[in-house]
């Protein structure tokens, strides 16, 4: 909760001249308010309709962990994750869109059938990034624009700072892949996928 500022402008009439003057009001909540810490662990919940893809996304996710040094752990959705990724058929009415998340944690990644299957894991890679506070970016994994033109195989530098500088999660390092002028990742630099610990 936020302590609420409210500002008031008071006039007053004194002598024939107006005099303003600004009155601070705070408001206080009813209860402490609640203390953000960064996350030094990621749960996850991955529900999609296939083995493939949901492996797809796990790469996704191990490819994270890696780039920030904290684990990602997947969990049942019972459980409460950090991260629910699912299929789901509405993305802010853009038909168009691959997938969609909300920022921060928790936060459900909304993957739209028909329009993931294609690059299921860059997708998945750049709506987590997302849900840990990523905006869009010029360039690197953040982009706007469609998957098809660069694929990268892990989070790179921009989209690892950008997370970093949102503040939450925790990194214990930061170990973006690196990404040369032509916005290519070199071969190779796909990191190697291990089953995320239940």
């Amino acid at each position: 909760m936020k302590t609420a500022i409210l500002t008031a402008l008071l006039v007053l009439a004194c002598n024939n001249e107006v005099a303003e003057q600004r009155v601070l009001l705070s408001v206080e909540p009813t209860s402490a308010p609640a203390v953000l810490v960064p996350r030094t662990e990621v749960t996850l919940s991955v529900e999609l309709p296939s083995l493939q893809l949901e492996s797809e996304a796990l790469q996704a996710a191990i490819a994270w962990g890696h780039a920030l040094g904290i684990p990602f752990k997947r969990v049942r959705r019972d459980q409460r994750p950090d991260i629910t990724l699912q299929e789901g058929s509405y993305c802010g009415g853009d038909n168009r869109a691959s997938a969609c998340a909300g920022f921060g944690l928790p936060s459900t990644i909304h993957m739209i059938p028909g329009n993931y299957e294609f690059a299921a894991r860059l997708i998945v890679m750049h709506e987590i990034g997302h849900a840990l506070g990523a905006p869009h970016a010029d360039v690197g994994l953040m982009r706007w624009t469609s998957p098809a033109d660069y694929a990268p195989a892990c989070p790179d530098a921009t989209a690892v700072l950008a997370v970093a500088a949102a503040q939450v999660v925790a990194p214990r390092e930061l170990a973006p892949c690196p990404m040369p002028p032509g916005g290519e990742q070199p071969p190779g630099s796909t990191p190697t996928p291990s089953s995320l610990p239940e």
